[in-house]
């Protein structure tokens, strides 16, 4: 007689050996599933349908030139990643398998984060479906930070759980350590932060001791990249490139293009439609990145508070492009060159 479906979602009727091999076998498809999709596109598709800049960037960092060749750009954990890859050549496999490696391991994050909060079976699910989701199946390989951002998440969230059951000051500093890394990864990552120092100072018992080693992980990790950036530009910032992303995604020709096409494409039609006293300003500001960034970042701030409710809806448009099951752009990716 067939087991109930709830005690399959319990996990009552799975015995650990049984668990295990399914999990294993979940994460190998998972792993295949991202490398066979990039195999089938090809090399020549993955270099030219990139973020290439990144990887002229590694090879930056990787010659000497440092993280803050032209402003710095993007925090160092992605193009560290890059640089290292460059020493043995441009192969594209070198990128792709490691990153398929990420969202393999992100499914096993996924389960210990559902085995955590409900049962071994919601666990699996959870797996399943972060296994096979198609938006991480195609850009978990692409040359981004997708996969790398997405597996730091992940584990920053299973190791706050974990904190939070265990109640020890160690386990809240390690949490703090990977939150920090989140944002090295992302530096978009960063309104994480504020949210879990909240979380951590009203959750639970010793929230003051909680939060204090979670700050003091967070700060640890982020202070050596701050301080270099401080070098660099006279200001301690994540990225010289912050406003401009704020920009990018609020402005009014985001939708231009996106989400069939890259953000990219409608963010270069915006900046082609600015007047031209917006761009002679930009041009007497460009020695300045930082001062650069805070253009983009008043004028993002200032489209927004425009129309608040336009926000709203156009925030609801992105997340629906990024996760919906039929999102535009994993489906344009996966017709392309067809």
């Amino acid at each position: 007689m067939a087991a109930p479906f709830s005690s399959i979602l319990s996990g009552e009727t799975l015995s650990p050996r049984r668990l295990l091999l399914i999990l294993a076998a979940i994460l190998g498809a998972a792993f295949a599933l991202r490398v066979g999709a990039r195999l089938i596109q090809g090399e020549a598709h993955f270099w030219a349908n990139s973020y290439s800049y990144l990887y002229r960037l590694a090879e930056g960092v990787a010659d000497g030139s440092g993280f803050c060749q032209e402003g710095c750009e993007r925090p160092p954990l992605y193009l560290s990643f890059l640089a290292l890859t460059t020493f043995a050549g441009k192969n594209y496999l070198l990128i792709v398998v490691p990153q398929a490696a990420m969202g393999a391991g992100t499914a096993l994050l996924a389960f210990l984060i559902g085995k955590h909060i409900f049962t071994p079976g919601a666990g699996l699910i959870a797996c399943t479906i972060t296994a096979f989701y198609p938006y991480y199946v195609i850009h978990d390989t692409a040359l981004q930070d997708t996969a790398m951002v997405t597996f730091a998440l992940a584990l920053a969230v299973w190791l706050l759980l974990r904190a939070a059951a265990l109640g020890r000051g160690g386990d809240w500093f390690i949490a703090g350590l990977a939150l920090g890394a989140l944002v090295l990864v992302r530096a978009g990552m960063a309104p994480t932060i504020a949210a879990v120092l909240l979380w951590a100072f009203i959750w639970g018992t010793k929230r003051l001791r909680n939060g204090l080693f979670l700050a003091a992980g967070v700060a640890l990790t982020l202070s050596p990249w701050l301080t270099y950036t401080y070098r660099a530009t006279g200001t301690p910032v994540l990225t010289t490139d912050s406003g401009y992303l704020l920009w990018q995604g609020n402005n009014a020709g985001v939708f231009t293009y996106y989400p069939v096409q890259s953000i990219d494409i409608s963010a270069h039609h915006a900046l082609a439609a600015l007047p031209p006293a917006d761009r002679a300003e930009l041009r007497q500001l460009s020695p300045d990145k930082v001062a650069v960034s805070d253009w983009y970042k008043q004028r993002a701030l200032a489209y927004m508070r425009d129309d608040p409710w336009r926000t709203v809806q156009n925030a609801a448009r992105k997340l629906n492009a990024a996760f919906s099951w039929r999102a535009p752009r994993t489906i344009a990716f996966l017709l392309r060159d067809r």
